[in-house]
């Protein structure tokens, strides 16, 4: 699977174009119809080796996915989607897949307001404690300053 998530270092990458030149216009004009042809398309690899769309598809940090697997963390952060995207996406990948709009950042932000809502079940207890303290780590360092 990681020689697939290898793929979207194949997208060119988006530069300010002076489209008062022609060359300029023209590779807009070529890379909106690119960008048209294929936002709406299921292109981004899952971490069950499907592909899915932006609309149905989880993007949740490493430590999360460790502590408590694909489909718990799914259920747990984002239960309105079906899909979880694939870990071996590296970051170089999903800056550019953000760049192109075919990926949204991820919020840690939403990983606290899920975890602090006490109108939800607790969730449930990982079963390596070594990878919820990676996590408890991770959320340490991404700590918003509304949380600190």
């Amino acid at each position: 699977m990681a020689d697939r998530a290898k793929a979207y270092e194949l997208l060119p990458e988006l530069v300010p174009l002076n489209t008062g030149l022609l060359s300029g216009t023209a590779t807009q004009l070529i890379l909106g119809a690119f960008r048209g042809n294929i936002e709406c398309e299921k292109l981004l690899l899952c971490a069950d080796g499907s592909l899915d769309s932006l609309q149905y598809t989880a993007r949740l940090p490493g430590p999360v996915i460790d502590a408590w697997g694909v489909e718990e963390s799914r259920l747990l952060f984002s239960p309105d989607k079906r899909s979880v995207l694939a870990s071996q996406i590296g970051t170089g990948a999903t800056t550019r897949l953000e760049a192109w709009k075919f990926l949204i950042p991820a919020s840690v932000v939403a990983l606290f307001n899920v975890l602090a809502d006490e109108s939800k079940p607790t969730p449930p207890r990982p079963t390596q404690l070594g990878a919820l303290a990676a996590f408890w780590a991770y959320a340490k360092q991404h700590l918003p300053s509304e949380w600190a």
